[in-house]
């Protein structure tokens, strides 16, 4: 199937690769020989109880012991990856896929967000659920959990963007925010819980600050001409970048008092469909419909103005860094991976 996810662990020591069809597969990385190439061992390529799990949303636990991966059938897996065996699986629904999932930053939480209009919270020790978060009006794109652990905020094809409080006994929706006049594509909250930031269809992006009891809104960052499909902030907690559909990377410098335009990368040829920065935060990775990834420099342009890497035979979906910095891993839609150096 075509590969739409790729992503690290924490500890830069394992791959994770799901696709739309067919299933998803887990690698150790190790160091080959004297040439320090890099070799794929293949661990796992998975079903459980005759279902697939094809690779909807997969992200490892800060503490990289865990692997959740959801599915289209509207189940999330939680794969040990220390023994690489399935612990437990997670039925969000039994008609809908589930788009998103999100651990909290102590790795006891994990949110899985659902075509179902609702999100779920899984206890990830004892598999129990925790929490059902009802109020959606149509598919949950995207979710994401601030770092302190009490929040969750979650974009919509209902065109909302929501906030909801976590506490030991109960869940609160707090607000629902229809500032984007369309789709919400993506959220996510900044390494430093400052601020929390979503993308949409409407072409902007909205930086909100989170505050003791909830979020405001400080800016809407406008100039992008087409829908915006990836936010990500950089972990130094000095940038924000977002890719689009108007096929440029837009890099935002963060302020105190919101962010101001740095730089627009243009280049792709076909809609932007994810970013990625590297681990020093030097620079910036974007995957296209053009096939292609490119890097973009954020500090020494002379040394890296912009290298493009176009092996890919279809639109490329997901890009990852390693922990290192030194490799880049793609996933496409003509069903491969690619790793460089």
């Amino acid at each position: 199937g075509q590969v739409h996810a790729c992503h690290y662990s924490p500890d830069g020591q394992w791959l994770a690769v799901g696709t739309n069809f067919g299933g998803s597969s887990l690698y150790r990385l190790k160091k080959a020989g004297a040439q320090q190439k890099l070799k794929l061992e293949h661990v796992l390529g998975w079903s459980f109880l005759g279902v697939r799990f094809s690779g909807s949303s997969q992200v490892f636990s800060h503490d990289s012991q865990w692997l959740a991966l959801a599915d289209y059938a509207g189940t999330v897996g939680l794969w040990s990856v220390e023994t690489g065996k399935l612990e437990r699986a997670f039925a969000h629904s039994n008609r809908f896929a589930v788009k998103s999932v999100a651990f909290s930053k102590n790795s006891q939480w994990l949110a899985s967000g659902c075509q179902d209009k609702t999100i779920k919270l899984w206890e990830v020790k004892t598999g129990n659920l925790q929490y059902t978060l009802e109020g959606h009006e149509n598919w949950v794109c995207s979710v994401s959990i601030s770092p302190d652990g009490k929040w969750l905020a979650s974009g919509s094809l209902d065109k909302t963007l929501r906030l909801w409080e976590l506490r030991n006994a109960e869940a609160i929706l707090r607000q629902t925010l229809t500032d984007h006049n369309d789709v919400v594509n993506s959220v996510s909250f900044s390494p430093n819980g400052k601020w929390l930031a979503s993308g949409g269809n409407d072409r902007t992006l909205k930086l909100w600050e989170l505050e003791s009891a909830g979020v405001l809104l400080r800016q809407t960052l406008e100039g992008h001409d087409g829908a915006v499909e990836s936010v990500s902030f950089s972990s130094d907690k000095k940038w924000l970048a977002s890719g689009s559909q108007d096929n440029v990377v837009k890099l935002w410098e963060l302020k105190n008092s919101g962010a101001v335009l740095h730089q627009t990368f243009e280049g792709h040829g076909h809609p932007v469909t994810t970013v990625s920065f590297s681990p020093a935060n030097d620079w910036l990775a974007s995957g296209s419909m053009d096939k292609t990834v490119k890097l973009w420099a954020l500090r020494n342009e002379e040394v890296l103005s912009r290298r493009i890497f176009d092996g890919h035979s279809a639109s490329v979906w997901s890009v990852a860094v390693s922990q290192d910095g030194k490799w880049l891993a793609s996933g496409s839609a003509d069903k491969t991976v690619k790793l460089w150096e």
